[in-house]
């Protein structure tokens, strides 16, 4: 806390305020992942869904995919034409004085589009048609 503060104007003339003063950091905004793809998913697309929370009141959304550039984004946000493996999605909450999430919401998954219709399994082995009948 301060206790007390001095001030001048421009004529070098000062006067000091008795009182307290109590600064406190503001509440960071939260974010949270509601909706994700499956773990494995065999979609070479992903949709996910977020909400939020500040205590600075109106806050917008920055996503990121595999650790490229955060960028503004909304729920839902969704991605097309996945590369086969892993990826990695974040989302952080932003509140209108800047403040930005300091954990964004992550979440990791793998793409694995099956090669073909499947047609069933035996034993370790998994059987799919790639071709005509």
């Amino acid at each position: 806390p301060i206790d007390a503060l001095t001030l001048s104007d421009v004529f070098y003339e000062q006067a000091t305020a008795t009182g307290t003063i109590m600064v406190t950091a503001p509440t960071l905004p939260d974010t949270q992942i509601t909706g994700q793809p499956d773990d494995p998913s065999s979609s070479a697309s992903a949709t996910f869904t977020f909400v939020g929370s500040s205590g600075n009141g109106a806050f917008t959304f920055e996503c990121q995919l595999d650790g490229g550039t955060f960028t503004g984004c909304s729920s839902p946000q969704v991605y097309d034409n996945l590369a086969e493996g892993s990826h990695t999605f974040a989302v952080r909450a932003v509140d209108a004085a800047r403040n930005v999430d300091p954990t964004p919401a992550t979440y990791t998954w793998m793409v694995q589009v099956a090669p073909g219709e499947f047609v069933g399994s035996c034993g370790d082995y998994t059987v799919y048609r790639t071709g005509p009948e």
